[in-house]
This record gives C-alpha cells, structure tokens and sequence, in this order.
C-alpha cells in the first residue's frame, strides 16, 4: 500500500488481462509440476502489452495521478473526517483479502470524474457485504 507505482501496476495489470489471453502472458506457462515456480517472465512481447501499459498511464495521468503515486493515497474511505488507506486488490492480482475497487475516469470536458474532482480519489472500494459511499 505504500509502494511507489502499485496504483500504476493494479491499474496496467487489469488492462493487460483484458488485452493479452491467458495463454500468451508468460514465456513460462503454469505447469503443475512446477505450481509454485511457474507461469514466470512476463511475456512483454505479447500483442497487447504495450497498449495495455500505455492505456494505464494514460487513466493516471488523465486523473492528475503521478505515476509513482502510492495505493493507499488514491484508494481510501473517509470516517469522521479522517482518510483511511484501503489496502488490498483483486485476486486478479494476487490478493487474497479482496477489495474490488472501481475506477471512475475522469471527463474529457471537465475534468472531473463521477465522484469529485479529478485530483480526488478516482476509487470507490467495494467490499462482499458492503459498498463504501461515493466520496469514501
């Protein structure tokens, strides 16, 4: 959550699954002989790929985000006032306690996303039993 560029990887990873099938992201595919130690190298050469990253730097840039931009300062609730950083992700990306945030693009016109200004948390997290407030 503190890691300079985990919200660029969460965002580029989500793009690349849609852009790259299953079977063309690793040089080294899963083999069940090997679970623990495959699939590795990310295939970069992959039609897709490039776009994929493109497309993530171009969501954050879009929202006024820094590309070395922490997790914990775009995806948070706010409680009394207080910003909470809400860590986690999707099992998509590793991550076992599941936080399904949603990402609201900013308008081309105004600058603005659907919860705030550009410069405000693009996120609002959902959780299993729960759905955070628009502004959390």
């Amino acid at each position: 959550m503190t890691a300079g560029g985990a919200l660029l990887f969460a965002r580029f990873w989500r793009q690349l699954l849609g852009a790259v099938p299953s079977a063309q992201r690793w040089k080294v595919p899963f083999s069940a002989a090997d679970p623990v130690g495959t699939p590795n190298t990310l295939n970069t050469d992959a039609p897709g790929f490039t776009r994929a990253l493109a497309d993530a730097v171009t969501e954050l840039r879009a929202a006024g985000i820094p590309l070395n931009a922490r997790l914990g300062d775009h995806q948070y609730l706010v409680r009394k006032g207080q910003r909470l950083p809400v860590g986690s992700g999707t099992e998509s990306l590793g991550v076992w306690n599941k936080i399904e945030p949603v990402w609201t693009r900013p308008t081309a016109v105004t600058g603005t996303t659907r919860s705030g200004p550009a410069t405000s948390r693009p996120w609002a997290g959902t959780a299993a039993a729960a759905r955070w407030p628009a502004r959390c």
